[in-house]
């Protein structure tokens, strides 16, 4: 396509979103993304990214920027609450920081590109291959539009065909005040008790935390559900109590219910959907970031390539299938493992904790050994 006269329009400014039109403007195309949330949103939870996700932000020139936002880390601890322990390589590493930081850095990279932020589509019409899309202060024309929206996208569901599935699991994330000292070691680390599992690491002297329950979908509670927090941390234990202790109303806690997002197709003549838009997947794998950036990385490599966006998007899709196949397959593995309640698995487990502290462990429980194909291959 010819960069200046392509208008482009990203609905999101989240990971895959930001990403993406980093690498469409070093090819010297100038689009549009709007953002539903305001200006320094720190919502969010802490995030994990594996080592292609690293290279797509070494590729789109920010990666110091993140490393010193972040941790990374050479092996996972992993404890369940019985006091079993062991450690693990993560084979190529992990860099862990939190969600808004990666925006903010993944917002660095931009500077030819228009911002807008608490602003959302209401609206659009097809015309004569290119789509008008309403904001309440009238129309205006695009030629692509990506749902780069997350779960619930409104592209997905206004010009396209998502179905968004709810998980039996809730997820808290949050990060410790600074006037609380970490009691973690030099490592990601892993916990697990029946029915709930939670990751925690040190990130610029403060504790990072996600902590993700069993929950029937029709219990969810209202945000932030700290009472519930309270009694899930009790049953982990080390030293997640005394993290979540040190919360009250005022804490900044995400909160949600985890989803999936399937699409029978991620496109259609000029629109297309990346990220968790179209394919999210359950946090247990840590690989949702990862995924969004790959979707950048990609697409933005299929529009510069192909001249027809229509072809492009369907070569995206096209080489994006197969791995996120791959990583949905390894999150429901995680999932019915990492929460399970039942002795049959919950004891074996902590068993081989004990006594087992090889790569293997790692892999069963938290999905590590997910398939890494090079960029070029994604």
């Amino acid at each position: 396509m010819t960069d200046e006269d392509t208008d482009i329009l990203i609905v999101g400014g989240g990971v895959a979103g930001l990403a993406l039109a980093g690498f469409l403007e070093r090819d010297g195309y100038r689009p549009t993304v709007v953002e539903r949330s305001g200006e320094g949103d720190g919502s969010g939870w802490a995030i994990g990214l594996r080592p292609n996700g690293v290279s797509v932000l070494d590729k789109l020139g920010v990666l110091d920027e993140a490393l010193a936002r972040g941790s990374m880390s050479e092996e996972v601890g992993i404890r369940t609450s019985d006091g079993a322990s062991t450690t693990v390589p993560t084979r190529e590493g992990m860099l862990a920081l939190h969600r808004s930081d990666l925006i903010e850095v993944l917002r660095g990279a931009l500077s030819r590109s228009e911002v807008r932020r608490e602003t959302s589509p209401q609206n659009f019409e097809t015309d004569r291959g290119s789509v008008e899309v309403g904001f309440g202060q009238g129309t205006e024309p695009y030629d692509i539009v990506v749902g780069a929206d997350g779960i619930g996208s409104w592209v997905g569901s206004e010009m396209l065909d998502t179905e968004v599935v709810r998980r039996s699991t809730v997820t808290w994330s949050f990060r410790v005040p600074s006037s609380a000292e970490p009691v973690l070691p030099p490592n990601l680390v892993s916990l697990f008790a029946p029915g709930t599992g939670a990751i925690a690491d040190e990130v610029n002297g403060r504790a990072l935390v996600n902590i993700s329950t069993k929950l029937p979908p029709a219990e969810t509670p209202q945000p932030p559900a700290l009472d519930l927090l309270r009694d899930v941390a009790d049953d982990i234990g080390w030293p997640i109590p005394d993290y979540v202790g040190t919360l009250d109303d005022t804490s900044e806690v995400y909160f949600r219910r985890d989803y999936e997002v399937t699409a029978t197709s991620w496109h259609s003549q000029n629109a297309v959907l990346v990220g968790d838009a179209v394919h999210a997947v359950h946090p247990i794998v840590a690989a949702g970031a990862t995924l969004a950036l790959e979707d950048g990385y990609v697409l933005a490599d299929e529009l510069v390539s192909e001249s027809d966006p229509s072809y492009a998007f369907a070569s995206f899709e096209k080489r994006r299938r197969a791995r996120v196949k791959t990583v949905r397959k390894a999150a429901h593995v995680a999932e019915r493992v990492a929460f399970s309640e039942s002795s049959l698995l919950t004891v074996p487990r902590n068993t081989l904790a004990r006594i087992l502290p090889v790569p293997g462990f790692g892999v069963a429980l938290r999905g590590i050994s997910l398939a890494k194909p090079s960029l070029d291959e994604v």
